[in-house]
């Protein structure tokens, strides 16, 4: 399955789609370490499906160096026009401009010239709603930013204009999809890589994916390459304490269109993220890079319980039946008291060792793999007989 292919990036998507199917300018914010180039080209190629004349164009090969009205009708100018246009209208007037056209390597562009194309946009949208006549078609432009665009520069929501943040999704759940997807071929190790890389990813596809290579290590590993990541993405000790002290290491539930002005900031960066699961929360490398190790400790065990709680479960009743305590007995026993009436009888070590381990995620402390994997075992070898 591919990030697309999602149900929430796919409904985002669509979103665009319509937007520039009903002659909407659209600007996609996005923060670093999201790679949706196949997204992106997917929208492109929806257009074209649904009979709109799509195109792209990259800076690179934006011809002059003049004002960009002129420079886009050097683009599409015939070879005997020598007189560019006085007005954005002229362009949206002509009947050979695509109907979508998306403008490339705004990324790759300094914020000065990211301001300025996204002032073009609006100038579009603006020359679009002052036309008496509509244009031959939608006249769409749309294009892909950095997060870190200035909030004043952002452009306004208005008729032919709308901005879109990628903001508030995958869903945990469609990343441990996706985890599944690309995990490991042994049955017991992708269980446990899928959950605890997902689980500690939040809503960042990348993140899911370079844990992958330490989700079998221990604890200290992991925060190890999570502050390697933090430093990659350029984020300091500094500001992800900073960062810590305005929002904290807890998850809050909130509903992503409700999130403060104030934190967009902060989610232009990459280091803070939404999902339904869990709500508004830091990123993971934001932790471990201003050493919050506990707040680490907890989301890690997060991404464990949601795996081994229903195992332990499981194994409770299995148990509790080969003991002879009858299943819907009123007062049904807890580990402690299934140890007891476990001594002297062939079970008495496994129910010791599980109940450690349930005592040990109880206490807000994580597993490691090696135990996982002792617990999977003894499951799959009780339930079997």
């Amino acid at each position: 399955m591919r990030l697309q292919q999602l149900p929430s990036v796919a409904r985002f998507a669509e979103r665009v789609l319509e937007d520039l199917l009903q002659g909407r300018s659209v600007l996609i914010l996005i923060p670093p370490g999201i790679a949706a180039d196949e997204l992106w080209s997917q929208i492109e190629e929806d257009l074209r499906r649904r009979g709109c004349r799509a195109r792209w164009l990259d800076l690179e090969d934006l011809p002059g160096s003049g004002p960009d009205l002129h420079r886009l009708w050097s683009w599409i100018k015939s070879p005997g026009e020598l007189t560019p246009p006085q007005d954005w209208s002229a362009l949206l007037r002509r009947p050979e401009w695509p109907e979508a056209l998306r403008i490339r390597g705004l990324e790759r562009c300094g914020l000065e010239e990211q301001i300025r194309w996204a002032q073009v946009l609006s100038k579009w949208a603006e020359a679009r709603k002052g036309m008496n006549a509509p244009p031959p078609g939608p006249r769409s432009l749309w294009a892909i930013m950095p997060a870190t665009l200035p909030p004043e520069h952002v452009p306004s929501n208005d008729v032919f204009l709308q901005v879109h943040r990628w903001w508030g999704f995958p869903s945990n759940l469609e990343l441990r999809w996706l985890c599944r997807e690309q995990g490991p071929s042994d049955p017991t190790e992708a269980l446990w890589a899928e959950h605890i890389s997902a689980g500690l990813a939040g809503s960042d596809p990348s993140l899911a994916l370079q844990l992958r290579e330490v989700v079998f290590d221990s604890f200290e590993t992991i925060c190890r390459r999570l502050n390697e990541i933090a430093e990659q993405r350029g984020w300091t000790a500094e500001e992800c304490a900073e960062w810590m002290e305005r929002i904290g290491s807890e998850a809050r539930p909130a509903h992503p269109e409700t999130m403060p002005s104030s934190l967009y900031p902060i989610w232009a960066r990459g280091a803070l993220m939404w999902t339904p699961e869990y709500g508004l929360e830091l990123h993971p490398a934001v932790l471990a890079r201003a050493g919050d190790l506990p707040g680490l400790q907890r989301r890690l065990v997060r991404a464990q319980a949601s795996l081994i709680w229903p195992i332990l479960v499981e194994i409770h009743q299995i148990l509790q039946k080969r003991l002879g305590i009858q299943e819907n007995a009123p007062d049904q026993p807890e580990w402690k008291d299934l140890a007891t009436r476990a001594v002297g009888t062939p079970f008495e070590t496994e129910v010791n060792q599980v109940r450690h381990i349930r005592n040990t995620l109880a206490h807000l402390r994580p597993l490691s793999w090696p135990q996982f994997r002792f617990l999977w075992s003894l499951y799959q070898r009780l339930a079997g007989t």
